[in-house]
């Protein structure tokens, strides 16, 4: 550590890169090397404190070249440790839901890590306004952000409370000039295009896997410990079904669209008699639904299935559920009409028990000229060893069973329920 003095008189470009080799050197903290160069990291202006979209850190100059070494230790610890758990696309869910308590229960998890890591705080500090209770060091984003929810509904807000300002909260939980509930901000809306950039949700995951590995094989050699926190955190229990219907939506939604061969009624009503174009929803018209029925495929997953058709039914309503009940061959199919939609739940009839042969699926579909808006396969994931899948439609696997499937598809994701 350099001495106050010296330290004051670096740039802050110079400070984050000083941050970086720093923690790469640290025999615990090294775990986060990788994503010191995954994305962009940047001294920016127009940050008031420091903000991650879960892929770039941004710090704002002004506020670095106020923290002292072990405080900017702290916050680009603090940023990196946002991206190695993934909480921008984890937990977008509860940010639509509530900002301020998602934003804090991110917050107080990834600086639990940092001070139990570092008590003294003598190589890396939480600058002030950071979210930390030594109580909640064991829970996680979700049981924070429950709690964060219980307790802020259950005090009524009066004039001049600010968010984190409610009894029971420390000092430090205030937020800071971020204005979130924290001491930094956090870009959830910009994740998508962010991952984007670097290939997508999917590719970002592998390069976090890939940065996770090196991390760990960092800090072996450097005789560290990884903190259980940590190890806990990087298996997030996220409800699969919200992650499902995210994606459902993602791929049946933007179906709005404009005819001139009807005028909107609304502006031609105007006083001037605009003719504007007439704006409709397109319906969704298939989604076929593909579920494994192999020996290995119990009753009760085959009930659970069934219960979760009725939930796509009510969350799309499209005009055909198309379903497959397949195990080496697709040995039944069931066209179920909007009109019959409603009764799905005693419509569906399971057969199958054989072998198992996802390909059958694709073949199938290609054979007989279907063009689905999207496919939902249910499945345990024991399969063949090389899938071949040909369909080019929008397509989900919801795995209960094997975690090491991948998606036979470039244009598929995978769903493991456990």
């Amino acid at each position: 550590m350099l001495d106050a003095n010296t330290y004051s008189k670096l740039s802050a470009q110079l400070r984050l890169e000083r941050s970086h080799f720093q923690c790469m050197s640290h025999n615990e903290f090294a775990l986060l090397s990788g994503f010191f160069m995954l994305g962009r990291s940047e001294i920016v202006q127009n940050i008031p404190t420091a903000c991650t979209d879960g892929v770039n850190k941004k710090y704002g100059e002004a506020f670095v070249l106020t923290l002292s070494e072990p405080e900017m230790n702290g916050l680009v610890l603090h940023e990196n440790g946002h991206v190695m758990l993934r909480h921008m696309p984890m937990y977008k869910h509860l940010f639509l839901e509530d900002k301020e308590c998602a934003n804090k229960a991110c917050d107080y998890v990834v600086n639990g890590w940092i001070v139990d890591t570092d008590p003294q705080g003598v190589f890396a500090k939480l600058p002030a306004g950071g979210c930390y209770k030594p109580e909640w060091s064991n829970l996680t984003v979700k049981e924070i952000y429950d709690l964060l929810r219980k307790e802020k509904e259950g005090e009524p807000e009066e004039e001049g409370d600010k968010p984190g300002d409610k009894p029971g909260d420390k000092p430090g939980d205030k937020p800071g000039k971020g204005g979130q509930g924290g001491f930094d901000e956090h870009d959830w809306e910009g994740t998508e295009e962010a991952e984007e950039e670097l290939g997508g949700a999917e590719e970002v995951g592998k390069l976090v896997e890939q940065a996770i590995r090196e991390g760990c094989t960092l800090v072996g050699k450097l005789k560290g410990n990884i903190n259980r926190r940590i190890t806990d955190a990087l298996t997030p229990k996220i409800d699969w079904k919200v992650v499902f219907q995210d994606w459902l939506v993602s791929v049946t939604n933007g179906r709005g669209t404009a005819t001139w061969r009807q005028f909107n009624r609304r502006f031609l009503a105007k006083p001037f008699g605009m003719l504007m174009p007439h704006q409709y929803e397109e319906s969704i018209k298939e989604v076929i639904l593909a579920v494994d029925t192999s020996g290995s495929i119990s009753d009760s997953v085959l009930a659970g299935v069934i219960a979760e058709m009725v939930k796509i039914v009510e969350s799309v309503d499209p005009e055909v559920i198309r379903i497959l009940w397949w195990d080496a061959d697709v040995q039944k199919e069931q066209v179920i009409k909007r009109d019959q939609s409603s009764n799905i739940k005693h419509l569906a009839e399971a057969a199958g028990g054989g072998g198992t042969r996802m390909g059958c699926v694709s073949e199938y579909i290609v054979e007989h000229g279907l063009k689905p808006d999207c496919v939902v396969v249910f499945t345990d994931g024991y399969v063949e060893g090389s899938v071949s899948w040909q369909v080019s439609s929008p397509t989900v696997f919801i795995v209960d069973g094997n975690t090491r499937f991948s998606s036979p598809t470039a244009n598929g994701k995978v769903i493991f329920k456990n």
